[in-house]
């Protein structure tokens, strides 16, 4: 079902960029803030694309589409529209998803970069913000679940008896450095007979 949806969306892409070609065979420069524009078309048609893509388990080509949109601007640019918004959105969302980039790349490379600099008020800012949001509130909770479990208790009770018994063999080290320093000094020992 979504194999068709995707080769309408290929043939739409084709059209757009067919139309988009001037008399001189060269392809106009737009901008795809403007909704009237091809490439904003082309970008919608894209992005539609890589969520069908997605959606049908087609997951390493619905991110490689959405990385090859990225290419072509700079994501920590403070003048993103709201389209490039939803890509930052979406591709920290699918890597959160995937568990396929650390979390401090999701979080820098993605979705700081689409909550920063997404207008106030704007809805692309609530999504972003909220992305952001869900996934620090993730990672918190993910945190927590592991320091209070079994597991990391039986690790703290592990390190608190290694800790004990460094701290009785520093004792025990300064017993015998100080026995062995009474040895050597014969009047000392003497003395303290």
């Amino acid at each position: 079902k979504f194999g068709a949806a995707t080769s309408a969306i290929a043939r739409l892409q084709t059209d757009l960029r067919c139309h988009a070609v001037g008399e001189n065979h060269q392809e106009e420069k737009v901008d795809i803030d403007d909704p009237t524009g091809h490439a904003h078309w082309e970008w919608r048609m894209n992005l539609a694309s890589a969520k069908l893509l997605w959606a049908s388990g087609r997951n390493e080509e619905a991110w490689r589409r959405i990385q090859h949109m990225m290419t072509s601007w700079d994501t920590n640019s403070a003048n993103l529209n709201s389209m490039q918004l939803e890509v930052l959105c979406l591709a920290g969302t699918w890597a959160v998803e995937t568990r396929s980039l650390v979390s401090s790349t999701i979080i820098h490379d993605y979705l700081r970069p689409a909550a920063k600099n997404a207008p106030d008020r704007d809805a692309s800012a609530a999504t972003a913000h909220f992305a952001l949001g869900e996934y620090v509130a993730r990672l918190y909770m993910d945190a927590i679940g592991r320091f209070e479990s079994a597991d990391w208790q039986e690790r703290e009770r592990v390190a608190a008896e290694r800790q004990k018994e460094l701290s009785d063999c520093k004792k025990h080290k300064r017993d015998l450095e100080l026995e062995v320093k009474n040895m050597r000094d014969p009047i000392k020992s003497a003395r303290l007979e």
